[in-house]
């Protein structure tokens, strides 16, 4: 039998929050060191594959899941200074796995780019 619930939660105290992100699948979240990031396999039905985003204060740095088999090491996790204004870092330690993933980001975001450029291109060369 279902449970029925209503349209919208609401917290008794207007001041406070109804949910907490760490508890929302694919949610983003904040820890302390490197080793609590990687610590985070023990929540993995909280984790999102290409969606969860994680702030490790030590690091000063978020970090994208991108490998839902390997949240306990570095192979699962992308930083977000490895890619800075189009230019991309590789580190020597990165798996090909991990670097075909950050190819693949690249190449989709490109086709974006270049979509744009075409429909712009296109509706110029109709007014013209």
């Amino acid at each position: 039998m279902a449970i029925k619930r209503p349209d919208i939660y609401e917290h008794n105290n207007p001041n406070n929050a109804i949910v907490d992100s760490d508890g929302v699948r694919g949610g983003r979240r904040k820890v302390a060191t490197l080793t609590d990031l990687y610590s985070l396999s023990n929540k993995i039905d909280q984790l999102k594959e290409d969606v969860t985003v994680v702030y490790v204060e030590a690091e000063n740095n978020e970090y994208k899941l991108v490998d839902i088999n390997n949240v306990s090491n570095s192979n699962g996790w992308i930083s977000n200074e490895l890619i800075n204004d189009n230019e991309v870092v590789l580190d020597k330690t990165w798996s090909s796995s991990k670097i075909n993933q950050l190819i693949e980001t690249v190449q989709a975001d490109l086709s974006i780019e270049d979509m744009y450029f075409n429909l712009i291109m296109d509706n110029k060369n109709n007014i013209g």
